[in-house]
């Protein structure tokens, strides 16, 4: 049986959540945090086609699969939650930019 080795392209790894959000006990206004995690590192995955054993890669972590040379770059914003249409609007647009770049 012949097996060829197979490379993904390599894409770089980005992260948004809302790690936390509260309710000011004297104003009752809501308020929220976002934290952004942009890992500047590539992803890459090399498979061998025709293998039937998938083990390795439901073993493989996405700790892994970041290069020793990735920099990963944290942002923590704390608004209140009206604002968080426009927000969560500049993120996107942001995030949508510079996956266009790779």
């Amino acid at each position: 049986m012949v097996q060829k080795v197979t490379q993904v392209r390599q894409q770089p790894r980005r992260g948004i959540a809302i790690s936390s959000f509260s309710q000011a006990s004297a104003t009752g206004v809501w308020s929220y945090r976002v934290d952004v995690s942009v890992y500047e590192g590539k992803r890459a995955s090399a498979f061998i086609n025709g293998s039937e054993d998938v083990s390795a890669d439901e073993n493989f972590s996405d700790t892994d699969s970041l290069s020793d040379t990735s920099s990963v770059e944290h942002y923590s914003i704390l608004r209140r939650y009206n604002d968080s249409l426009q927000l969560n609007e500049q993120v996107r647009v942001v995030v949508n930019a510079s996956e266009k770049e790779y």
